[in-house]
């Protein structure tokens, strides 16, 4: 595959060569003469060509997003919108390039398409496109009602139903910065707890799993797959430690 998407072995790296005495592999190194030599052939490193790969395929460039690569004639590009400023929120994507891409969802925080022989020979570039936070409605529709800011009850709590309220967004987390990759309630909302501009939080439940620290909250939309809360102090400091991973042992 081509440079473009999420995958580890695309992050910097190096190689480590040593001479390994012992161990599971290796038996008792009691008997092992010593000095040893350790002779190496030739290491090889080979280098992504993009000249060659877009002589077979398609450059497809993400702006403010993720997904910016070579692609296949038939094969399915991926975009992912980025992080965005504070006080936005995605809005839709846009084609700005490319003959006849079809997204599946532009208004989905990740949409695709698929490459075609018509896109041959020609840059396809998308781009992510954002507006200003949602400000807060005089009259919001039935939701939950909020509970007083900044309770401190005991216990760190979140409202019971499933959809969002629109308002301003402080500050957009996505799923990579969770404690472990993906954001339970109870994190998004000591997050809340701990930034001062917070007044609620949402959270996305869903793929798109992101933690929303909000304020201003507005008029209340009906959907699920949604987690809410308001700040509560609680949630920082209930002694409910959160959970860690297990100690790391290093061998040498």
């Amino acid at each position: 595959t081509g440079p473009g998407g999420e995958n580890p072995f695309r992050r910097p790296g190096y190689l480590l060569i040593n001479q390994a005495i012992g161990g599971n592999a290796g038996g008792d190194p009691s008997n092992t003469d010593f000095p040893v030599q350790y002779r190496i052939d030739w290491i090889r490193q080979w280098t992504w060509d993009e000249s060659v790969a877009v002589e077979n395929g398609v450059r497809v460039t993400v702006n403010n997003g993720a997904g910016s690569g070579v692609y296949e004639v038939g094969t399915n590009a991926t975009a992912a919108v980025g992080q965005p400023v504070v006080g936005q929120v995605f809005d839709s994507w846009s084609v700005l390039s490319g003959s006849g891409v079809m997204l599946d969802d532009p208004t989905s925080e990740t949409t695709t398409f698929t490459v075609s022989a018509g896109n041959a020979g020609e840059d396809v570039i998308l781009e992510a496109t954002f507006v200003s936070g949602n400000p807060p409605t005089e009259s919001p529709v039935a939701g939950p009602t909020p509970a007083p800011a900044q309770q401190q009850d005991g216990e760190c709590s979140k409202y019971s139903t499933e959809g969002w309220h629109r308002g301003t967004y402080e500050k957009v987390m996505l799923p990579n910065k969770a404690p472990f990759g993906r954001w339970s309630w109870e994190e998004c909302a000591r997050e809340c707890a701990l930034f001062d501009p917070c007044t609620f939080w949402t959270l996305q439940l869903g793929s798109e799993g992101k933690c929303h620290l909000m304020s201003n909250q507005g008029e209340y939309v009906g959907s699920s797959n949604h987690a809410e809360g308001d700040k509560d102090l609680d949630c920082a400091f209930d002694g409910t430690p959160l959970p860690t991973m297990p100690p790391t042992v290093s061998v040498k």
